[in-house]
């Protein structure tokens, strides 16, 4: 574990180090899921990526309620462009009860959803995913409202009033001071998406 918290900190070779104490975490006590879990994140890392399925699949099969088991599998699937596999295990993904702990999960699985109805080309599918992944972001994904709000705004016909209203408090939130690097590009998007929509603020 502490292996793998170093290559996630920007230590990438501590992935392949991490593999064979997680290999033995498996074989002294093969119902710990959270051993497949990082398994699988050291393998998808090193480029094992059906080791990487298999360990994810493990993990959630030994332990189904720990949700954010779910999305690096997911995220694997979509990578492989096997969308409907990917759907499937969003599906069981989301079913779990939201809560302070799972918020985070749900929120990416409610987000990688929305790019399988991208990929189907569902629009409807598309806006009822990012719908949930806002009711569960809380503060700390201020992105959402940018995201919600121009597919809203891309819509046929477009949601108007919906599109200007979330771009308008995305560019509030995300678009000033210290956050206003970060979301640089979808801050221009928004200024320009809402001159298009007719409803710029001041």
């Amino acid at each position: 574990y502490a292996l793998i918290k170093q290559a996630e900190a920007g230590n990438p070779d501590a992935y392949q180090e991490a593999k064979e104490p997680l290999k033995k975490c498996i074989e002294i006590d093969p119902n710990l899921a959270e051993c497949y879990h990082f398994l699988g994140e050291a393998q998808f890392w090193t480029d094992e990526i059906q080791d990487a399925l298999s360990n994810f699949t493990k993990a959630i099969e030994h332990d189904r309620m720990m949700a954010y088991f779910f999305p690096p599998l997911a995220e694997t699937y979509l990578m492989l462009r096997m969308y409907p596999e990917a759907e499937q295990v969003l599906e069981a993904g989301v079913a779990i009860a939201p809560t302070e702990k799972t918020q985070n999960s749900l929120y990416a699985m409610y987000t990688l959803l929305f790019e399988v109805a991208q990929a189907k080309d569902d629009k409807a599918a598309m806006v009822t995913a990012l719908e949930r992944a806002k009711e569960v972001a809380g503060d700390s994904h201020p992105e959402i409202s940018f995201n919600l709000g121009s597919t809203y705004a891309i819509m046929d016909p477009p949601r108007k009033e919906q599109a200007a209203r979330l771009l308008n408090q995305f560019t509030n939130r995300a678009c000033k001071g210290s956050a206003a690097m970060k979301f640089k590009e979808q801050c221009e998007a928004a200024q320009s998406l809402i001159q298009q929509l007719g409803t710029a603020t001041p």
